[in-house]
C-alpha cells in the first residue's frame, strides 16, 4: 500500500510538472506552486489524505477515494487524521492568510484574533462538522472513533459580562510558565454521544 501511494503521489507530481512545462517558468511561477506534505492512508487502505501547500498563501487538504478514484478538497484544512474504523477524517481549520494580514495591519490584540478550528468529515456521507476555538485534538489509536479536544469555553449569550467571560481562565504560574484551562470535550461524531469537563489545561 506504501508503494502505492508513492507512485500515486509521483504521477501527481510528473503530471504538475509537465503541465508546467508548456509555457516559460517566471519567478511568479514559483510563488503558486504547490509542496505535496503530510501524506497518510487510513487503517483500511481506502482513503489518501495529503496537504497541497503553496509557498506563498493558503493550503488545502485533499482527501482521495481510491474506489471511485475522487478528491474531496478542504480549504484552509491542515494536520488530518483518520480515525481508527476509517469512519471519518478530523483536521484543523486556520484563519487565511489574508485575513490574519489585515488584522495585524490594523494593530488587533492578540486575544481578539481569530484561531483554528476543529473539522470532521464523514468518509462517506461527506458530511462536514466544524468547532470553534480549538487548540489541539486527539483520536483514539484503536478500538473506538471517540475524539477529544481542548477549547475555548464559550461565552454566556444572555450574560452583560460576556466580554470577560468565555476567556481561558489562567492558572498561576509554575517554573515562569502560565497555563490557560479550557473546556475538554469527548465526542463520538455524527452522534449525540459528548461529554464536556471544564477547567482541563492538559489531557493525554
Amino acid at each position: 500500500m506504501k508503494k502505492f501511494i508513492l507512485f500515486f503521489l509521483i504521477s501527481m507530481g510528473v503530471a504538475t510538472l509537465a503541465k508546467s512545462q508548456e509555457k516559460q517558468l517566471s519567478i511568479d511561477d514559483f510563488a503558486s506552486w504547490n509542496r505535496i506534505e503530510k501524506q497518510n492512508i487510513d487503517l483500511k487502505g481506502n482513503y489518501i489524505s495529503y496537504e497541497l501547500n503553496p509557498n506563498k498563501g493558503d493550503g488545502k487538504l485533499i482527501v482521495y477515494t481510491i474506489a471511485d478514484a475522487t478528491n474531496d478538497t478542504l480549504a484552509l484544512a491542515n494536520g488530518a487524521k483518520f480515525d481508527a474504523f476509517s469512519e471519518y477524517i478530523a483536521f484543523s481549520i486556520k484563519p487565511s492568510e489574508d485575513t490574519i494580514r489585515k488584522l495585524k495591519l490594523a494593530k488587533t490584540k492578540a486575544e481578539q484574533m481569530p484561531k483554528d478550528s476543529l473539522g470532521i468529515m464523514h468518509l462517506i456521507t461527506k458530511q462536514v462538522i466544524k468547532y470553534k476555538n480549538v487548540s489541539s485534538f486527539k483520536l483514539a489509536d484503536e478500538g473506538n472513533s471517540w475524539i477529544a479536544f481542548l477549547s475555548d469555553p464559550e461565552k454566556p449569550k444572555d450574560d452583560s459580562t460576556a466580554s470577560q467571560k468565555g476567556k481561558p481562565e489562567k492558572l498561576p504560574k509554575k517554573n515562569g510558565k502560565t497555563k490557560e484551562l479550557k473546556d475538554l470535550t469527548i465526542v463520538k461524531p455524527f452522534t449525540d454521544k459528548s461529554f464536556t469537563f471544564s477547567r482541563v489545561d492538559q489531557y493525554t
